[in-house]
Formats: structure tokens, C-alpha cells, sequence
């Protein structure tokens, strides 16, 4: 629930209606050519032939790193003919210019397809996606009737 308030969308969460499915089939994505950008993965090692798994609808953080290419940690990984990903590990300058989540990962031309509400602005400046533990589940995104906000009002 906090993630989809992240997005600024709050009035869409209580809407009878209100479905996960649609909610972010409603944003329109950004594109972010893999050879472009470098994927950062948190206290994980990463399987080379499940990098692509690894992506798909995990919540990112969007990040500069202005120390990026003095980096010598690069570890490029062909994923295909095509091109590469480029896994890094992030210096202690980078900057989370916000976070998103990574809809779908495009295998023939190497683009990430990622929701988010930070500004384009900031986009232009992403170099890296720093990838953590934090991943949907698949079905999230194809039941109908996903997820539905009761009347009770929680306190703490």
C-alpha cells in the first residue's frame, strides 16, 4: 500500500473499483536501454541466466552515481547477441533520485520498462538501478480482483 501512495494516486486506492492490475497498466512506463545503464544488486550474488527474473516487477531505487566511472567493480554479462548488462557496485556519492518498479524487461532490444512518478528530469540523470529483495508477485498483476481497502482504520 505504501508503495502505490508513492505515486501520488491516492484517491484511485479507494475507488470500489480499485484494482492493482489496472492501477499500474494505467502508468505509462519509461524506457531505459540496458547497455545504457548499470544494474547495482543489494547483498545478493546474482545468477547470470537469471538476471532477467531478477528484474521483472521489482520495486528499484533510481539512482545517480557521479563517482560511476571511476568504479573499477564493472562486470559486464551478455545476455545475448545483442547486448549486455553491466553490473556495478554503487559508490558511497550515489543519489536516490526515487524509487520504481520494473514492468517488463524487453530481451530482443535490451529496454527496461519501468513505472515511476520521479520527473523526467531526474530520469535523464539515472545511471544506476539498484536492485534489492523487494519483487511482486507475478499473479499481482493479472488477477482482476486483486486487492481490495476494508473500512477499518488502523492505529498505532
Amino acid at each position: 500500500m505504501a508503495f502505490l501512495l508513492y505515486f501520488k494516486s491516492s484517491h484511485a486506492l479507494f475507488s470500489p473499483d480499485f484494482s492493482i492490475c489496472n492501477f499500474f497498466a494505467t502508468l505509462i512506463p519509461y524506457q531505459f536501454e540496458i547497455s545504457k545503464i548499470h544494474l547495482s544488486y543489494f547483498n545478493r550474488k546474482i545468477d547470470p541466466n537469471a538476471i532477467e527474473h531478477s528484474l521483472r516487477l521489482n520495486i528499484v531505487g533510481l539512482l545517480y552515481d557521479p563517482e560511476l566511472e571511476k568504479l573499477d567493480s564493472l562486470q559486464k554479462i551478455s545476455f545475448n547477441e545483442h547486448f549486455d548488462f553491466n553490473i556495478v557496485s554503487h559508490s558511497d556519492q550515489s543519489i536516490c533520485l526515487g524509487l520504481g518498479l520494473i514492468r517488463n524487461v524487453d530481451t530482443e532490444f535490451g529496454i527496461l520498462y519501468i513505472v515511476t512518478p520521479v520527473s523526467e528530469l531526474d530520469l535523464q540523470n539515472t545511471n544506476v538501478i539498484a536492485i534489492g529483495n523487494i519483487c511482486l508477485p507475478d499473479d499481482l498483476l493479472t488477477q482482476k480482483n486483486d486487492f481490495q481497502i476494508s473500512n477499518t482504520v488502523y492505529f498505532t
